[in-house]
């Protein structure tokens, strides 16, 4: 039963910093998004504009963080109905699902990391990577954790 819960916990906060990853606008530390651009001042937040489509980093990203979204969501669905009628083998193909998306992520992060790297301070740029960066290694992370206690689900099968 554990694995189970672990395997349902992991795969939704994959989800959910995926989504939130890709939703914020702090993938570099100026403000920048791959759906969104913020600005702000000394005074607060000055305003936000779409740049989905922009970019073709940022629109390759996007994409795959899309991507990524889907095969989690569908994995969370697919682990939770069928282990809900007791057919755990059924495990292993979320567990794959929960592959994918953490592959996904993997690589919207990798996409936007040689996309932008030029732009950071350590390279001679004027920004760090913000927290939306972050977040989608993380979902990548939570990713690979489901699918290995996915795995493991569906490799005890019907045992209790």
């Amino acid at each position: 039963m554990f694995d189970i819960i672990m395997t349902i916990t992991f795969g939704l906060i994959s989800l959910i910093l995926i989504i939130v990853s890709a939703a914020t606008p702090a993938w570099l530390s100026n403000g920048t998004g791959i759906f969104i651009n913020c600005i702000t001042t000394a005074g607060g937040l000055a305003g936000c504009t779409g740049v989905f489509g922009n970019e073709v980093i940022s629109l390759v990203t996007a994409v795959l963080c899309i991507i990524s979204a889907t095969f989690a969501l569908a994995a969370l669905i697919f682990f939770a109905v069928y282990v809900n009628r007791y057919l755990r083998q059924q495990g292993l193909t979320a567990a794959t699902l929960y592959l994918f998306s953490a592959t996904f992520a993997i690589a919207a992060g990798i996409v936007y990391l040689v996309g932008t790297i030029d732009q950071t301070v350590p390279n001679g740029g004027l920004y760090y990577f913000g927290y939306s960066f972050y977040l989608c290694w993380g979902a990548a992370l939570s990713g690979l954790i489901a699918c290995g206690f996915g795995f493991y689900a569906g490799a005890k099968g019907n045992e209790v």
